[in-house]
């Protein structure tokens, strides 16, 4: 079988993207609260939330005990708390 090699590609600048637009029913945000949300958060997601600035979004993994991956999920920083944006099957609605 032959190789084709490609160009390398330079990602294109946002400006030039053409707006899109999609539902996010199938997302639910979820909000940690409390003096110790930070320090829960850290022991429960992939990502290092401690080094995580106001302005700064995570791509984290959110898993158990033995590090079993149950769902991914988006982190920032709201106020005094933190949100995360996820499936919404794996939020719990109470």
């Amino acid at each position: 079988m032959a190789f084709t090699p490609f160009p390398p590609r330079q990602p294109t600048a946002s400006a030039r993207l053409p707006l899109t637009l999609m539902t996010l029913d199938d997302w639910a945000l979820a909000t940690i609260t409390g003096a110790d949300s930070e320090k829960y958060m850290q022991g429960q997601v992939t990502a290092d939330v401690s080094q995580m600035t106001e302005n700064q979004h995570l791509l984290a993994a959110h898993c158990d005990a033995k590090g079993k991956m149950w769902s991914n999920l988006r982190l920032f920083r709201d106020g005094d708390g933190l949100r995360g944006l996820n499936g919404a099957a794996c939020v719990n609605r109470s």
